[in-house]
């Protein structure tokens, strides 16, 4: 983050997005953007992968952290909880006996 908070002031960009643009006045970076960063971090590690893994990643472990499903879809802007019960709900065994194990011995 601080590699990111530098690059930032070095453009005198103030901006809450995660991946704020460098140019511009959008308020979201370009897809083209997107792929430029995913290629260098690829590069950067040795290794390729899918930006919709990281998503899916994203959305499942704040699921299992606890975070009520509504601000996990607001945060992923889905327009329904519906969206994200049918893709990230996926409870495993481990996650559910824990937390049930957690109830229990209160």
């Amino acid at each position: 983050m601080d590699m990111r908070q530098r690059k930032l002031e070095e453009h005198g960009i103030e901006s809450d997005a995660f991946f704020p643009p460098f140019r511009g006045d959008e308020e979201f970076v370009t897809q083209q953007s997107m792929s430029r960063f995913k290629a260098a971090v690829s590069k950067q590690i040795g290794e390729d992968f899918v930006l919709k893994d990281g998503r899916r990643a994203y959305g499942q472990r704040l699921l299992d952290k606890g975070v009520q499903i509504e601000f996990v879809s607001c945060s992923m802007g889905h327009s329904t909880v519906a969206t994200t019960q049918k893709y990230y709900a996926n409870c495993r065994d481990s996650f559910v006996n824990s937390k049930i194990f957690d109830m229990i011995s209160q």
